[in-house]
């Protein structure tokens, strides 16, 4: 049982290296998007979640068990046996597959992104987050994904304290299960097959969600005159789908003003020009990477 401080010990040296490398001292934070990025929204990610966390209970458990089997006097001290047959601390089978398959989740769900971003078929407003899809609505294999997580890691830890408590980890043991050997207890296989189900319910949700894709953009009124009595006034962009209807639900911050000539004019984010000089300029609006149109300004 005192062997546990190692496992700590590891994990707290997990978070060093996450902060050194990474800039997240929290690990938990690198399975967390950035805003802006792809559609993004800054939430985490549940296939990356499910890695650092499987990520991190198979370095608690190999370090705590490794650290017994060196300090133990009966141990197997730093290198392995050389009897046929024996093990060494090799890691579970279904551990390694669970963390292959949240990292092929995980791939798959960034291949996903990337496809739609350059395909222009993001959805205009990425509302998804461990428990709900983009549209804000709840998501059940999400959440079911996280319940059958959780329920794992704690069976987990129970049946790592068994093995300890058993001292499963010495040669001379014999009141421990013959699947464990004196190797590390592993996952029970129901588990990996719940969550790769779980796992590639998600990607398949991710690739029939219906995403809006804008190929048109226009700008009312397409041209204005401003003058020193009415220097300012406002325009009004539309996003429209290939079917031609208007895409309404656009964030704010997915729009981008430009004017060709700010000493003539100037627009800001919410389309309002203003005056600046005598002169002509022309204003463009861009969502998605689609331009709009051209606004014609007369500065007189």
């Amino acid at each position: 049982m005192r062997y546990y401080w190692a496992g700590i010990i590891a994990l707290c040296v997990f978070c060093i290296i996450s902060g050194l490398f990474a800039g997240k001292w929290n690990p938990f934070q690198l399975a967390k998007g950035e805003k802006g990025v792809l559609g993004e929204n800054a939430s985490y990610s549940a296939s990356l979640l499910q890695m650092i966390i499987f990520t991190m209970l198979t370095v608690f458990a190999y370090t705590t068990v490794f650290a017994a089997r060196v300090f133990e006097k009966e141990g197997a001290g730093l290198l392995p046996s050389l009897k046929e047959g024996d093990t060494w601390l090799g890691v579970p089978s279904n551990l390694l597959m669970l963390m292959g398959i949240s990292i092929g989740t995980a791939v798959a769900s960034r291949a996903i992104k990337v496809n739609q971003a350059e395909n222009r078929t993001l959805p205009p407003n990425d509302n998804s987050s461990l428990t709900t899809y983009r549209d804000g609505k709840t998501d059940l294999v999400k959440i079911q994904m996280l319940i059958w997580t959780t329920i794992a890691v704690f069976v987990y830890l129970q049946i790592l304290w068994r093995f300890m408590l058993n001292e499963c980890y010495l040669p001379t043991a014999t009141s421990c299960p013959k699947e464990w050997g004196n190797s590390l207890p592993d996952i029970d296989t129901a588990f990996l097959v719940l969550l790769g189900v779980s796992q590639a319910g998600q990607v398949v949700n991710q690739l029939s969600e219906r995403t809006k894709a804008i190929v048109k953009i226009a700008i009312s009124p397409p041209s204005l005159t401003l003058t020193t009595q009415k220097p300012n006034q406002p325009l009004t962009a539309t996003a429209t789908d290939s079917n031609g209807i208007a895409i309404s639900d656009l964030p704010q911050d997915s729009w981008e003003w430009k004017s060709n000539d700010l000493t003539k004019a100037e627009v800001d984010k919410n389309g309002n020009v203003t005056r600046k000089a005598t002169g002509n300029c022309k204003i463009t609006a861009t969502a998605n990477k689609i331009v709009s149109n051209e606004c014609e300004v007369t500065c007189e």
